[in-house]
C-alpha cells in the first residue's frame, strides 16, 4: 500500500524544484537539445549593484559560464550564480560534464540545495528554509510555492491515476 505522506513529499520536491524553474527562467522558454542543453544562453541580471534588490558580486568564474568578466550572472534554467555552482555543480544527465546550462544537471543541482537543508518538503517551514537558501526574499518563496502548489495539485491527482490504474487488474 502506497505511503500516503512520502508520495506527497517526494511530489512536493520535484514540484518546488519545477516552481524554482518556473520563477527563474519561465522553465527554460522550453528550449532544450534532447541531453538537455539549452538553446541559447539564459542569463540573469548583471551583479553589479545596479537593480534594486541585487547583491553586488564580483567575477568568479573569469566569465567562463556568464561572459562577464567583471560581475557575475545567475546562468541557465534554474539560475545559479557561477560560485553556487562552483560548489553545488552535477552531473545530472551522465555526460561527465556539469553545466548549468543543462537542465538535468541543473535540476540535480537545485535539488542537492534544496535537501542540503534539511526537513520534508511537506513541511512548510522546511521547505520555506530550503527555498529561502536558493533566494533569500519571502516574495520568492511565495511565487515558489503558488507555482510548485500549481504543479502539486496536477501532478498529486496524475500519481493517484497511476496508483489506481497499477492496482487495478
Amino acid at each position: 500500500m502506497p505511503d500516503k505522506n512520502r508520495d506527497l513529499a517526494h511530489i512536493l520536491r520535484i514540484c518546488v524544484r519545477a516552481g524554482i524553474g518556473q520563477v527563474e527562467s519561465n522553465q527554460g522558454r522550453g528550449l532544450f537539445d534532447p541531453h538537455g542543453n539549452t538553446l541559447g544562453r539564459i542569463l540573469g541580471p548583471r551583479l553589479d549593484g545596479s537593480m534594486p534588490g541585487t547583491a553586488v558580486i564580483t567575477d568568479t568564474d573569469g566569465g567562463r559560464f556568464d561572459g562577464d568578466h567583471q560581475f557575475d550572472r545567475a546562468v541557465g534554467p534554474v539560475q545559479f550564480i557561477p560560485s553556487t555552482w562552483a560548489v553545488l555543480g552535477r552531473d545530472g544527465n551522465d555526460d561527465s560534464v556539469a553545466d548549468p546550462n543543462n537542465i538535468y544537471d541543473g535540476a540535480l543541482a537545485a535539488a542537492t540545495l534544496l535537501c542540503d537543508q534539511g526537513g520534508s518538503m511537506g513541511d512548510p517551514a522546511a521547505r520555506t528554509r530550503a527555498v529561502l537558501a536558493y533566494n533569500n526574499s519571502l516574495a520568492y518563496v511565495a511565487n515558489v510555492n503558488a507555482w510548485a502548489h500549481g504543479y502539486a495539485v496536477n501532478a498529486w491527482f496524475l500519481w493517484r491515476v497511476h496508483l489506481i490504474s497499477a492496482a487495478t487488474p
